[in-house]
C-alpha cells in the first residue's frame, strides 16, 4: 500500500470496520515498544487472511527497524512442533523476521522487564552461506543443505502480548512477527553434515535443573524440513534467504518453558554444543 496515496472517502460507519494494514501494524508495533500486554485486539485490526497478516508483518517490521535502528537479519519459523500446532489449532508453520538488534551471543544477560512474557525455546538455527533461489521444484532436507554455512545451538525467546491462546490465529501470529522476542546463538558448527539432526538430543536446563528434553524430530520431523519449507514460501511474499541470514527453526523440546527474572538457562544439543543465557 502506498502511504502517500489519498484514501477513498468512506462514511463513519464504513471506516469503523474497514481493515487497514498500517493501522494494524501501528497497533502491534505500539504494544511492542510499550511492552504492553493486550486485553483484546479490535476486530477491525485483525487480518482476514495469513497473506494479509504477512503484509502487516512487513509494515510492522519496518517500524521496528526504525525504532530500534536496526535491520532484518533472517527469519524465525514458528509452529514446527506438533505440540505448538495443537495448542494453537494451527496445522502449519508461520514465519517471522529476525532483527540484528535482537541477535545475541552466547551467555547473554537479558533484562526480564523488557519482555511481557519470556517463552524459552531450544532451537536449531542455521546460518545461510549462499543465496537460495526461488525454485518450481520444492526444496527438501537434502537439497537445502548446500546453502548452509553452519548450524548453531540456539535459544529463542518468544514474547507474547496477545490476549489468550484461544484468540491466536495464523493471521494474527503472522502479523505480530510470530511473537519473536530475541535469539541467543551459540558457537557455529561448520562440520555438521554427518550429524543426524532428527535424532540429535536436546536438553533445556533451568538453574542447573533439567526441565525439558526432545530431539530434532520435533521440528517437522527434521530441522532441515523447516528450512526447506521456508525457502519455498518466502518467494511467494517477495522475500528469500540471503548469505548471512540466520534462520531458527522452532521448538525442539517437548514443550517450551516460561522463564522468570533470575532464571539461568542452558540448552545442550548432542554433537553441536550448548548455548546459555540468564534473565536479570
Amino acid at each position: 500500500m502506498n502511504e502517500g496515496r489519498a484514501r477513498p472517502f468512506t462514511s463513519p460507519k464504513e471506516s469503523d470496520t474497514m481493515f487497514d494494514i498500517h493501522d494494524s501494524a501501528e497497533f502491534l508495533h505500539s504494544a511492542r515498544v510499550q511492552r504492553r500486554a493486550l486485553d483484546s485486539i479490535p476486530p477491525k485490526l485483525i487480518p482476514e487472511s495469513i497473506d494479509i497478516g504477512y503484509q502487516v508483518q512487513d509494515a510492522m517490521v519496518k517500524r521496528l527497524c526504525i525504532s530500534e535502528r536496526t535491520s532484518p537479519g533472517g527469519y524465525k519459523i514458528a509452529l514446527t512442533n506438533p505440540v505448538a500446532q495443537t495448542m494453537l489449532g494451527i496445522p502449519h508453520p508461520v514465519y517471522g523476521r529476525l532483527l540484528r538488534s535482537r541477535l545475541l551471543k552466547d551467555r547473554a544477560v537479558i533484562a526480564a522487564k523488557d519482555y511481557v512474557s519470556r517463552i524459552v525455546e531450544a532451537e536449531f538455527a542455521f546460518e545461510i552461506a549462499l543465496g537460495v533461489p526461488a525454485s518450481h521444484i520444492p526444496y527438501t532436507a537434502s537439497s537445502i543443505k548446500d546453502y548452509i554455512g553452519a548450524v548453531h545451538p540456539a535459544i529463542e525467546i518468544a514474547d507474547n502480548r496477545l490476549p489468550t491462546l484461544n484468540d491466536v490465529s495464523a493471521q494474527i501470529l503472522a502479523a505480530d512477527n510470530a511473537i519473536h522476542g530475541c535469539l541467543v546463538l551459540g558457537e557455529p558448527v561448520e562440520d555438521w553434515q554427518d550429524i543426524d539432526l532428527a535424532t540429535t538430543g536436546v536438553t533445556l536446563e533451568v538453574n542447573e535443573k533439567k526441565m525439558r528434553t526432545g530431539t530434532g524430530k520435533n521440528v517437522l520431523d527434521h530441522p532441515l524440513n523447516a528450512l526447506a519449507w521456508l525457502a519455498d514460501i518466502l518467494p511467494d511474499y517477495g522475500l528469500g534467504l540471503s548469505p548471512g541470514n540466520y534462520v531458527t527453526t522452532g521448538l525442539a523440546t517437548d514443550s517450551p518453558y516460561e522463564a522468570q527474572a533470575g532464571d539461568r538457562l542452558r540448552a545442550t544439543f548432542e554433537g553441536l554444543g550448548e548455548v546459555s543465557m540468564r534473565f536479570e
